[in-house]
């Protein structure tokens, strides 16, 4: 059986759960391939960074590694967004990160997304790139897009990631709300320095009660751009008490903006993140935790990028150790419910809300 890993979802309790679909005739000749212990088989296409496994038995987690980490190169930014879950900003990139990231090259992770703060605040990104690049590894970069410049873009044309995300929340006055005056304006023209050195980015779009019914007019402002996709995020308030969180949707209204937005005809490729009710996948719930976890410039993993509980540190213990004991200390905190259930080892319910 060869299995999609999908866009996560939570587990829909009391529904009949159907077996995963096989995917047949996948051209396996141009991913990434990695064999873990546990008999499981990971492949991942670094175009589309799709995570698939092949195995004969479906019941295949926990993994022994993450497939893929978001490292923050620094907590630093230029921007000080409502939504943004980054609330100390105090490390920055330094030689402990750099070790950081050599100990894990060498090590079976196959994604290594650059994150921050922003990730071109970091003067050593292009050759992070190159290093990690060099390790086989697959890299993407996460950023808001104000600081790339024309320098900047054709330096990233020299050795480009395997895909960049562009965070924009809507039309420029809603973004700008958001984001800070004058952000969609920068980042635009981010985008346009790099679709002319041949960079086609994606947009990561974190949707929420301002920006939901301008969603098309967004899609109007960015016309004469070149985008690849969009990823649609549901975000959460970084504090239970922040003064945004009143505009994130409740994951039970999730369904709702996800069927509002698949009615919008949007012309371009668009993913959801936590699209419900999607019962033919192999398992249930967020990517963190599961096959992903996140890394801070002083090496800290974290389980969750918004909860912000530190596992462990890749400088003091291997990745592989901290990584199981994360996922028994999920076991343990489910309700006597969920660990009898037959899907305990494929269910990973949202952190922050529980």
């Amino acid at each position: 059986m060869i299995v999609q890993e999908t866009s996560s979802t939570f587990l829909p309790c009391g529904q009949e759960l159907k077996k995963p679909q096989e995917i047949k005739f996948l051209d396996f000749s141009s991913m990434i391939e990695r064999k873990e212990s546990n008999g499981v088989t990971i492949f991942v296409d670094p175009r589309t960074r799709g995570v698939y496994f092949k195995k004969k038995d479906p019941n295949i987690f926990p993994l022994d590694l993450p497939v893929h980490v978001d490292f923050e190169l620094t907590q630093k930014c230029n921007l000080k967004c409502k939504h943004c879950f980054v609330t100390n900003r105090k490390y920055s990139f330094s030689k402990k990160t750099f070790e950081a990231i050599k100990k894990l090259s060498e090590q079976e992770v196959i994604i290594f997304e650059l994150i921050g703060g922003e990730p071109f605040l970091v003067k050593d990104i292009f050759f992070i790139i190159k290093y990690l690049k060099n390790h086989d590894k697959i890299v993407t970069i996460s950023t808001n897009g104000t600081l790339i410049t024309k320098s900047i873009a054709k330096k990233l044309a020299k050795n480009p990631p395997h895909k960049i995300f562009v965070s924009l929340d809507g039309p420029k006055k809603v973004n700008d709300f958001i984001r800070g005056v004058g952000s969609f304006n920068k980042a635009l023209q981010g985008i346009c320095n790099l679709n002319n050195v041949g960079i086609i980015p994606s947009i990561s779009f974190c949707v929420n009660k301002l920006n939901l019914n301008s969603i098309n007019e967004f899609i109007k402002e960015t016309k004469s751009l070149k985008i690849k996709s969009i990823f649609f995020i549901f975000g959460e308030p970084p504090k239970r008490k922040n003064s945004f969180s009143k505009y994130f949707f409740k994951h039970s209204e999730r369904e709702m903006v996800a069927d509002r937005i698949s009615k919008l005809n949007i012309p371009i490729k668009y993913t959801m993140h936590f699209a419900p009710k999607k019962i033919d996948v192999l398992y249930y719930g967020c990517f963190f935790r599961l096959t992903m976890c996140e890394i801070t410039p002083s090496g800290d993993v974290l389980s969750c990028p918004i909860v912000r509980r530190k596992e462990g540190n890749v400088l003091k213990e291997d990745l592989r150790i901290i990584w199981k004991r994360m996922q028994n200390n999920l076991l343990k905190k489910k309700s006597k419910k969920c660990r009898e259930c037959d899907w305990k080892k494929r269910c990973f319910p949202c952190e922050f809300d529980n």
